[in-house]
């Protein structure tokens, strides 16, 4: 399978997923943290220590593009320095 197989395979299935690293500007952790939990397709939030990260996200969509929107609208939440996003794959 190709990459570009892959990547439609991807855009068209029901199960698209993704983690996403969150690092929050200091002092703003709760505030972020309880935005996430009200933010549409995710599915999960989690608080972390040890790691570069505050916490870490799961989002799941029913198309690509969906979760492309819900990635930028993530970004977006005020109090967020940065983020990285990690698509779920399968071995398939």
């Amino acid at each position: 399978m190709t990459i570009l197989d892959r990547a439609t395979e991807l855009a068209s299935s029901s199960k698209n997923s993704a983690y996403i690293l969150v690092k929050c500007e200091p002092g703003f952790e709760e505030q972020v943290f309880n935005s996430l939990k009200k933010t549409k397709r995710v599915v999960e939030v989690d608080q972390v220590y040890g790691s570069h990260y505050d916490i870490v996200v799961k989002i799941k969509c029913d198309m690509l593009k969906e979760l492309n929107s819900t990635v930028w609208r993530i970004r977006r939440i005020n109090g967020i320095r940065f983020t990285q996003t990690l698509l779920v794959g399968d071995f398939a």
